[in-house]
């Protein structure tokens, strides 16, 4: 069984409920095992959106596999806290990384809209200032 699933000729459309936030140097930490793993364990965030995130990672996953999920609101010392089940695997920037599709299945602390609506808010301020 491969790590990675390969992608179909036939182009798919993917149902979102919300846009997505594509990231740059942002980071979320992750436990495999909450109940037996001590340290969490980093990954880059590529985009994230209200229902899931999408991160690089070098641990290898299973689809349907549940994570502890950590994210800190940027410029606050501030984390939403959340469980996710991996709905998919893709190949990373590297290969010995993994792109990894998780959607939110329990919020622990916070809603989910004020991660979200922060990182909305902060990338379409940069986006302006740009000009």
């Amino acid at each position: 069984m491969s790590l990675f699933h390969r992608k179909k000729a036939k182009s798919h459309i993917e149902k979102r409920g919300s846009p997505r936030v594509a990231l740059v140097d942002y980071y979320l930490f992750y436990l495999k095992d909450p109940l037996r793993d001590t340290s969490a364990i980093r990954g880059e965030v590529i985009n994230l959106s209200k229902e899931g995130v999408l991160f690089e990672s070098l641990d290898p996953f299973d689809p349907g596999i549940e994570l502890a999920l950590k994210l800190q609101i940027p410029y606050k010392n501030e984390f939403i806290r959340a469980s996710g089940r991996i709905i998919r695997i893709e190949r990373g920037s590297h290969p010995s990384k993994a792109r990894v599709a998780a959607n939110y299945t329990k919020i622990l602390n916070g809603p989910k809209e004020l991660l979200f609506d922060t990182l909305v808010h902060l990338v379409t301020e940069k986006k302006e200032g740009d000009d």
